[in-house]
């Protein structure tokens, strides 16, 4: 596959390419990641890889077993909850200080990617517009920090929205509102908008608690009917 653009180092070529492929859905919850690989893939010796590997188990995308195994996390439905009401608080807060910064330009953007967002059927295209939605309100916040842990939070629990959205060949999880999200946040009402950002991604995690409840359900399901009498 061809580089998007020259790294500075092997580390960097390997941390964007793990990242990007957990994301992307190449290792699931639960799955393996062989160091070895992944450097026979980049072309790398194993030491930038490991050292990548690293990087991602400390913003939280990779585990590393006490016997050196990496693992993608799984994530109970209780903590895909605890994760999502994070989120919230954290959220809603970005909005409650990104309102009176946010300008007209930035409402024509949200107001694109809403109805992207409505409109289309592709999970890829989908995820990123959900993804560069939220950014761009937490970028107006001004916050930093903030910023960066709710961009954190929202990527440890991408790898579930995207097995939900696979399996109901389906970009949402159901009815979005983003439209109305941004009707609220465009009356500049820090109260309303801080409320209003933490109620919908409460929503969200509740509805994705019960899909991968569901999902667990079926595949346990599937896996007792395959069991020989």
């Amino acid at each position: 596959m061809p580089l998007p653009h020259p790294y500075q180092s092997a580390e960097e070529l390997a941390y964007d390419h793990l990242r990007a492929a957990i994301l992307g859905g190449q290792f699931p919850p639960d799955s393996t990641i062989n160091q070895e690989e992944i450097a026979q893939t980049l072309k790398v010796s194993r030491i930038p890889v490991r050292d990548a590997l690293r990087r991602l188990h400390s913003v939280g995308l990779v585990k590393i077993l006490p016997n050196r195994r990496t693992v993608v996390p799984s994530f109970t439905p209780h903590e895909i909850y605890e994760i999502f009401e994070m989120r919230a608080v954290l959220e809603g807060l970005a909005a409650r200080y990104a309102v009176s910064n946010l300008t007209d330009s930035d409402f024509h953007d949200l107001a694109a990617m809403a109805s992207v967002m409505r409109n289309v059927d592709d999970l890829d295209v989908y995820l990123e517009r959900h993804e560069a939605f939220h950014d761009l309100i937490a970028s107006r916040s001004k916050l930093s920090r903030l910023r960066r842990e709710v961009a954190r939070l929202r990527e440890i629990v991408a790898p579930y929205i995207r097995i939900n959205g696979a399996a109901h060949q389906s970009a949402e999880l159901d009815q979005d509102r983003h439209d109305s999200l941004l009707n609220v946040i465009k009356s500049r009402n820090p109260a309303a908008a801080d409320k209003a950002l933490a109620s919908h991604v409460r929503h969200a995690g509740k509805q994705l608690v019960t899909a991968v409840e569901n999902l667990t359900t079926a595949a346990g399901s599937d896996s007792r009917e395959r069991r020989p009498a």
